[in-house]
């Protein structure tokens, strides 16, 4: 059920001295039918930061930028109007990177919109390997309920943006990144406690179980809560809900207040759909609006997070 990238850099655990710190704006959840309207990208040598990249990207889409999308970076259509195309924003941006480790928040999620633009643009993949601060951040504080940038941003005191753009995404993510390397005391421990995997087991799963004896408690779905809206292309809910459960993930039927990813499907024949989106998917970006630790995601997204599993 994956989507396979060929090439496609690893995620590491690592602390290079050299590497760019980047982050995205983009108008939806799966390149087939989204774009990247902003990038950013901080490169760091030894601790300080020695450059940077950002530019607004026109995706050539005539309002592109909905009400949603506006209240959470601030972007409007026009100040797209005048922006680059995405083949020249991209190639300086890639240029910029250039073999450099990557580091970010849910940067997966920005690794992969950037790696199928690049071979839709570019004609080349985008092969960086890349290191994930979520990972740092589940295992360096476990005791904090989420572990979204504006909780890790209020437990080190970082003040936080207004909105979402992609400069100040890059240098909130760096701040979180140098605060994770205050509290790691062996660097050698902390990269090896990555391969170790521990037995798990709930009673409380109503109807789903999981097959694995053996579950990856560094899993992007570990304890982590899923909702499905729409039609899944790769099977019934129930069994795509079996592979959340498998990787020690839980599901629900309703979005609420403690769901961390809505995912959705194909809303083509959709019977519940009005307006473009199912009443799951505007709940979702309501609470999102309001702060709570949820993701609206795409089917194929939900798909690309398995890699994180293998």
């Amino acid at each position: 059920m994956e989507n396979i990238r060929k090439d496609k850099g690893k995620s590491i655990v690592a602390f290079p001295d050299n590497f760019v710190v980047i982050d995205i704006v983009v108008t939806g959840y799966a390149f087939i039918d989204d774009s990247i309207i902003e990038v950013a990208a901080h490169k760091y040598s030894d601790g300080k930061k020695i450059d940077e990249f950002s530019s607004l990207i026109n995706p050539n889409i005539t309002n592109c930028i909905d009400e949603y999308l506006h209240d959470l970076t601030g972007i409007t259509n026009e100040m797209l109007l005048d922006a680059p195309s995405p083949k020249e924003v991209l190639t300086d941006f890639f240029s910029f990177i250039g073999n450099d480790v990557v580091v970010g928040h849910c940067v997966n999620f920005d690794i992969n919109f950037l790696y199928d633009s690049s071979l839709h643009y570019l004609n080349k993949p985008f092969t960086n390997d890349y290191i994930d601060t979520l990972r740092y951040a589940r295992k360096l504080l476990p005791d904090l309920p989420h572990h979204r940038m504006p909780d890790i941003c209020d437990y080190f005191n970082i003040k936080k943006e207004k909105y979402h753009r992609a400069n100040s995404g890059c240098e909130l993510s760096y701040q979180c990144y140098s605060n994770f390397l205050t509290l790691v005391n062996d660097k050698d421990a902390f990269i090896n406690s990555f391969k170790k995997k521990r037995s798990y087991s709930r009673s409380s799963l109503k109807d789903l179980s999981p097959n694995l004896q053996v579950i990856d408690e560094n899993s992007p779905f570990f304890n982590k809560t899923f909702v499905f809206t729409g039609k899944l292309k790769a099977g019934t809910r129930k069994e795509v809900a079996q592979t959340v459960v498998d990787h020690g993930g839980f599901c629900t039927d309703t979005v609420s207040k403690k769901v961390n990813y809505l995912v959705i499907g194909a809303y083509e024949d959709y019977s519940l759909v009005k307006d473009g989106k199912s009443s799951k998917h505007k709940k979702a970006e309501k609470l999102k609006l309001d702060g709570c630790d949820i993701e609206i995601i795409s089917e194929n997204i939900f798909y690309d997070m398995l890699e994180d599993c293998e």
